[in-house]
């Protein structure tokens, strides 16, 4: 076989033999999830799904990152079928996301941003069935108190944990002030966030954003959800919720002319 011939043979091989879920692709993957959430793009999140179990059929060995994205994949699916009031998807969807994060859990237990998503993703269901709540409760609980024991500086863990205090009745042991603190702190975290790998996830500083927006908004501090939603929108120009909850907010002059009033 001439050089050249052997030389193109081999880089065929190795192009065949590379996984294609490799680092790359698998990041980028997890960009185009976040990004396909910001448009509400159930579209494009079904085929990522279907890409994603194509790839899983084909590894031929457990890989806990393809197990992670596709639950993350399935937890921002079900969100946006909740939104729609599609209870059924969502409700599957959700527990379809809980299967997959078990199995990244049982390759590495140590992987707390797995944790805190499957913690998340039984809120999730909890939120759509209340009912629910007297026995998964206690597993919403468990894995995102376990991913902070385990990762208690990773933005996503902190964002997560501050969503769950957020979402959760102030009975059940939720606390909006607590959250809105939670928020800041995960904004902070994703400074400092170094990935373990290229594949590891990075998705969530608009979403810090754009909750706490929402946590400010609640509490009547306008002009700072204002602004905070305009950050979410900064990091995300194509996050949908962020820009219709900014629009929905109180125009800045009937807010200035409101606080005039009850001075």
């Amino acid at each position: 076989m001439h050089t050249l011939s052997r030389s193109c043979f081999l880089l065929l091989t190795l192009f065949l033999a590379a996984p294609a879920w490799a680092d790359a692709d698998l990041a980028a993957t997890g960009r185009r999830i976040e990004l396909s959430d910001h448009r509400g793009d159930a579209g494009d999140l079904a085929a990522v799904r279907t890409l994603l179990q194509a790839e899983l059929k084909a590894a031929g060995h457990p890989d806990k990152y393809l197990y992670y994205y596709l639950g993350y994949a399935d937890y921002i699916l079900a969100n946006v079928y909740t939104l729609s009031g599609d209870t059924g998807k969502a409700t599957d969807l959700v527990q379809e996301a809980q299967e997959m994060l078990l199995h990244v859990i049982e390759l590495d237990p140590h992987f707390a941003e797995a944790e805190a998503l499957l913690g998340t993703c039984y809120g999730l269901e909890i939120g759509l069935h209340p009912f629910r709540g007297m026995w998964l409760g206690s597993k919403a609980s468990g894995h995102v108190q376990q991913a902070l024991k385990l990762a208690p500086d990773d933005p996503r863990v902190i964002l997560l944990n501050a969503i769950g205090d957020y979402s959760t009745p102030s009975i059940f042991g939720g606390d909006k002030t607590r959250a809105q603190r939670g928020f800041r702190a995960a904004i902070a975290a994703y400074d400092s966030y170094v990935p373990a790998d290229a594949s590891a996830p990075t998705w969530g500083r608009a979403d810090a954003y754009f909750w706490l927006a929402r946590s400010e908004a609640q509490a009547g501090d306008v002009e700072a959800a204002r602004n905070d939603y305009g950050k979410a929108l900064e990091l995300a120009p194509d996050f949908v919720l962020a820009r219709k909850r900014l629009m929905a907010l109180p125009p800045a002059a009937a807010t200035a002319a409101g606080s005039a009033a009850a001075h």
